[in-house]
């Protein structure tokens, strides 16, 4: 009956915004006040959960989306941003630039959080997207499967490293299997069905010159005022990753003190970058001070409605947990005799549906898929397929990609929740093969 509710919820959900064309933060709160009213729970119990998810959600990314916006901006209108598009244009060719955005993001990827990954590189890709006059969408949807495949597969990225550890898996294995699985999944997901998915439904493939958090980017650097160097330019749009990417090797060597935990923390490397980015995209290229402030309050003051509807996103999260739609899909889906592998990803991709994060589902499913008679790295990796499934309204992500690309909620689901199901798929199919011969 939970489950009947959760649809009917989502389903008011996209009324409100598609139909009533009602702004989209206010219809997602009214939507997590409706299930919760239907779950029967009190509005005042429900109204907390709202508030709480709302801060558990924006907790960890509101200093991130803001040092990341405005090192993005600074980068952008000093001309690094160009720079970085002119040497990948001229490098890899029009005809291979979406290949080379989703290597960059894989690449990227491996040490990021996929919602920290797209706020570091969407700067770069909108401008590369200017450079080669393509629509934004069109390379967009090759760096977020670039982010996506490391966020579903690859240690060391924190959401696979945290499934094997819990799962006892080899992660060495992982690694190799993954390795192995990456390659044709980034192939089939970021290059095959993006241009399936423009030419299915190209409307949502449009050019725009403005992007939430970083604004105009199209404005050329003064005519006296030559571009940033490409080394100055990566550097400083790299530096996040740099500086995460640090703490990391240096947990995984054992050290142990107050700078790795710092580096660890992805607020910390952000500012640190930030700090780096003043100086690199700022006063280094005699900007003066006027022109750096002005970067800062035109990134700041365009990232507000994007917060509250990733807010609200996580305020709809946390009425479903207070569901319980997780226990409910397990015990339903334990007594069906499907082969592990399947019903791991079975499991994994309908609580990532109903819960709407990658990170919780497979957690979740943990204590359920631990007995399974299945090699344990493979294991892993069917987990992580189906936890990069379907995302939809209750996702951050997908409201990012809604944001970001200035999609309408219908081309959202037409681009990104299709692709999003699509890899997943891809992905099973990967597993399940590669499990013929492990």
């Amino acid at each position: 009956m939970s489950l009947l509710i959760l649809a009917l919820s989502l389903i008011v959900l996209i009324l409100l915004v598609t139909v009533c064309k009602m702004n989209s933060f206010l219809a997602i709160v009214m939507a997590s006040i409706f299930l919760g009213t239907c779950l029967g729970l009190p509005v005042d119990k429900t109204m907390t959960l709202i508030g709480t998810g709302m801060g558990d959600q924006l907790g960890g990314l509101v200093l991130v989306f803001a040092f990341g916006a405005i090192l993005g901006k600074l980068v952008a209108d000093a001309g690094g941003a160009k720079q970085i598009a002119d040497t990948l244009t001229q490098k890899f060719g029009h005809q291979h630039i979406q290949l080379a955005v989703a290597l960059a993001a894989f690449i990227i990827g491996l040490s990021l959080f996929f919602e920290v990954g797209m706020v570091v590189m969407i700067p770069i890709v909108f401008a590369v997207a200017l450079e080669v006059h393509e629509p934004m969408l069109k390379l967009g949807l090759p760096m977020l499967m670039g982010l996506g495949t490391a966020h579903a597969f690859l240690p060391p990225h924190p959401a696979p490293v945290a499934i094997s550890q819990l799962l006892h898996a080899n992660l060495g294995q992982v690694l190799a299997y993954g390795l192995c699985l990456a390659v044709p999944y980034l192939l089939i997901t970021a290059v095959l069905i993006p241009k399936l998915i423009q030419h299915w439904f190209p409307q949502s493939f449009r050019q725009i010159k403005f992007l939430p958090g970083v604004g105009d980017l199209s404005p050329a650097p003064a005519a006296d005022r030559p571009l940033p160097s490409l080394r100055l330019s990566l550097l400083t749009a790299l530096m996040p990753v740099i500086l995460m990417s640090l703490g990391t090797l240096f947990t995984a060597l054992g050290v142990k003190n107050g700078a790795v935990t710092a580096l660890n923390n992805s607020s910390f490397s952000m500012f640190l970058a930030l700090m780096f980015a003043l100086w690199a995209m700022g006063w280094h290229q005699h900007r003066t001070n006027q022109a750096v402030l002005s970067s800062i309050e035109s990134s700041i003051s365009s990232i507000g409605m994007l917060l509250l509807i990733i807010g609200a996103a996580g305020g709809l999260k946390q009425v479903m947990l207070a569901g319980h739609l997780a226990n409910q899909i397990a015990g339903f889906m334990l007594h069906t005799g499907l082969s592990p592998l399947l019903l791991a990803w079975i499991m994994a991709a309908l609580i990532r549906v109903s819960l709407g994060s990658t990170t919780v589902a497979a957690c979740l499913l943990l204590p359920i898929v631990g007995h399974l008679t299945v090699p344990l790295a493979l294991l892993v990796l069917a987990i992580g397929a189906g936890s990069s499934f379907g995302s939809h309204v209750n996702d951050a992500g997908f409201w990012m990609v809604n944001q970001y690309f200035s999609l309408t909620i219908k081309e959202t689901f037409e681009t990104w929740t299709l692709l999003s199901s699509l890899s997943g798929i891809v992905g099973l199919l990967l597993v399940m093969g590669m499990s013929l011969f492990v």
